[in-house]
């Protein structure tokens, strides 16, 4: 077994056992000014996000999509986006048309905290650890147009990988095993859903991320909000 896929079972265990991985925000997602991409760390203040690094992909993430129809507030929300008028998008109640749009979510929560406790992501974990504020962008509402939407809808498989250089792009697996490479900024993305960060020890007794959390909530197990608490105390009271 390598030691990759040992640490998978490992951490996979645990928060089976131990921490229960969850987002905040609800079924209604937060909107925001700026459109940043799944993955995105950063800090929120009110519709205001600060972006503060991505995460370096060794391996893609599987991602999990839902296609909806639009209603009139999400709509709302998606038209804001929109500064041309004739890119805004309508409900014609009386035919009954209503257009659709994607939620799309981390699916592979396991994966992507593997990835931020991995050796190319140290100096970003290392930020986490000195700040407490931070969140990461773990589902999006984000509309294609038609010749995209349906690439999306003969996709078997999402995956967010690291097409570009510092940023990210979605791989559409189809069900022959061929793919596709689709931008963000093909689409207009109008809600976010957050997660903050737990942490514990690992076997080297340094802090690593094991869980998300929802916001203002308590990390679950023997897992801490702040880093720094598992430090303090003593090993044997966390048993």
């Amino acid at each position: 077994m390598s030691v990759r896929i040992h640490f998978y079972f490992i951490l996979f265990f645990f928060c089976l056992s131990s921490c229960k991985v969850v987002d905040f925000g609800g079924n209604s997602l937060k909107p925001l000014a700026s459109q940043p991409l799944p993955g995105t760390i950063g800090v929120l203040q009110s519709a205001e996000f600060i972006e503060a690094g991505v995460p370096k992909l060794e391996e893609k993430i599987r991602l999990s999509f839902q296609k909806k129809l639009y209603k009139k507030r999400s709509l709302r929300k998606h038209n804001k986006k929109e500064l041309q008028k004739d890119q805004r998008l309508k409900i014609i109640d009386s035919l009954d048309l209503r257009p659709y749009y994607y939620k799309i979510e981390i699916a592979d929560k396991i994966g992507l905290i593997a990835t931020l406790n991995e050796s190319e992501n140290k100096n970003l974990k290392t930020f986490l650890e000195a700040t407490q504020r931070n969140v990461i962008i773990t589902s999006m509402e984000i509309y294609f147009p038609s010749e995209v939407a349906g690439l999306i809808d003969q996709a078997s498989e999402i995956y967010l990988v690291n097409n570009k250089t510092s940023s990210y792009s979605l791989e559409l697996l189809n069900k022959d095993r061929s793919r596709n490479i689709i931008d963000f900024n093909e689409g207009t993305s109008f809600g976010y859903g957050f997660s903050a960060f737990c942490w514990r020890e690992n076997n080297r007794r340094q802090p690593e991320i094991a869980a998300f959390r929802k916001k203002g909530r308590s990390c679950p197990g023997v897992t801490e909000t702040n880093p720094e608490k598992l430090k303090s105390e003593d090993i044997f009271e966390k048993l």
